[in-house]
């Protein structure tokens, strides 16, 4: 069973799932009809999975106690089920640090970037679903005189294979950024052809004239996605009418991303916000 957890996620909804999972389980004829997930351990699945689980903390007193909830519910069943988390880096840091009086997990498992090679195959793999062929001609340099088509062939292979490149470096591994940066470089002509335009990164230059109480702001977004403008101000402390200013300049910049009053960090700008969090050491580097 797959949790995708969300900050209104709680126990007892959880535990409403597991019960109905059971009922619906023809497999299982020695569960008790009626009976309640939580309490009995023999009815649980093999496997609960807790995806987006760093949407469960909050960044403030008493932001654990959904958190901390859903961990005893765990060590109290786990002996015929194996329970998963899965948390975001950039929030992980501060379980450790909240917590490290005892331990959070049996075994912990950090997932590595990907490296280049991967992130190569995985546009390829999307070029394909898609059933589009990305035309590099406009990025190639001027051939030489004489060049003949094997030439020209050299030379767009280079040019991919260099795309690809710049596209790992600035996604930093992450596969999602990839693809991300990779859509808003592609644009189809007046012929139906999909051309790959040179990389389309946001100018970072906007983020180095942002004053201090704003980095504060974009920190406490990339830790609490999704937040709202209360959780913000909760967790920065900072004056509300101080957090809206700094979200509406943000979304009119395209920095941000607003879905049902939540606020995210737009994904072609994830990159360069978290490589300046690092720079002025206020987020640990990836």
């Amino acid at each position: 069973v797959t949790f995708t957890c969300l900050p209104d996620t709680t126990l007892s909804a959880v535990r409403a799932v597991l019960a109905r999972e059971d009922r619906r389980d023809t497999e299982n004829p020695g569960a008790p009809d009626g009976s309640d997930a939580a309490d009995v351990s023999g009815s649980l699945p093999p496997l609960v999975m807790f995806d987006d689980a760093h949407a469960l903390v909050r960044l403030v007193i008493g932001g654990l106690r959904v958190f901390d909830e859903l961990g005893m519910f765990a060590r109290a069943n786990d002996e015929r089920t194996l329970w998963a988390f899965a948390i975001d880096a950039s929030v992980w840091p501060y379980l450790e640090r909240s917590r490290d009086s005892r331990p959070l997990f049996d075994e912990v498992f950090e997932l590595e970037a990907w490296n280049e090679a991967q992130i190569g195959a995985l546009l390829r793999q999307r070029c394909r679903r898609a059933e589009i062929e990305p035309v590099f001609d406009d990025l190639i340099d001027r051939l030489p005189l004489g060049a003949d088509e094997l030439d020209r062939y050299d030379a767009v292979q280079a040019k991919k294979a260099g795309y690809e490149r710049m596209l790992w470096d600035h996604s930093g591994g992450n596969p999602g950024i990839a693809l991300e940066v990779w859509r808003s470089s592609l644009a189809q002509d007046a012929a139906g052809s999909i051309r790959v335009r040179s990389l389309q990164v946001p100018d970072a230059s906007l983020l180095e004239s942002l004053p201090d109480a704003a980095l504060f702001v974009l920190r406490a977004i990339v830790q609490s996605t999704p937040a709202t403008t209360d959780d913000l101000a909760r967790t920065t402390r900072l004056p509300a009418a101080d957090v809206l200013d700094m979200i509406r300049f943000g979304e009119g910049k395209g920095l941000f991303v607003s879905e049902n009053d939540r606020i995210r960090v737009a994904w072609s700008w994830l990159r360069p916000v978290m490589r300046l969090l690092e720079r002025r050491r206020l987020m640990r580097a990836q």
